[in-house]
Formats: C-alpha cells, sequence, structure tokens
C-alpha cells in the first residue's frame, strides 16, 4: 500500500537536515505508535524511516493520524 518514500524520515546528524533547508527536529519516542517501526535506510549510518510494521495493514486514514500523532521536542 505504501512505498519507500512514503516513510517519514529521520535523520540524527542535525547540520545534515539544515544543509537541505529544513529546521530539524528531535522526535519524542514515546509519541511513536508501536504501530511503526524505525529501520535503517540508505548507506548513512544517521538516516531513518519510520515505516509501518509489516501485516498493519493500515487504511491511509490511520497511516496519516498516527504519523500526525508523531510529536517533536524541541
Amino acid at each position: 500500500m505504501y512505498g519507500k518514500s512514503d516513510n517519514l524520515s529521520d535523520d540524527n546528524n542535525s547540520n545534515s537536515v539544515s544543509s537541505k533547508g529544513f529546521i530539524p527536529y528531535r522526535l519524542d519516542p514515546t509519541s511513536i505508535s508501536n504501530q511503526f517501526k524505525i529501520i535503517h535506510r540508505a548507506k548513512d549510518l544517521n538516516y531513518y524511516e519510520i515505516a509501518p510494521r509489516s501485516g498493519s495493514n493500515l487504511t491511509p486514514e490511520q497511516y496519516i493520524k498516527l504519523y500526525s500523532g508523531i510529536k517533536c521536542l524541541d
């Protein structure tokens, strides 16, 4: 249902995020639903994605609601 590019990117290097024109924020790990998993992707060891767990079978509405619930600490 969702492609690789549909996942939320999480880069642990704030300088890398800033250099791309984005504002870095720290995520509150307690706000990430257990329906998601954090996976390493790409060659950059600081780059992760927050993706639905296999078998979660989220509807688009559930997917958006759960992603919207992820909070920032900063």
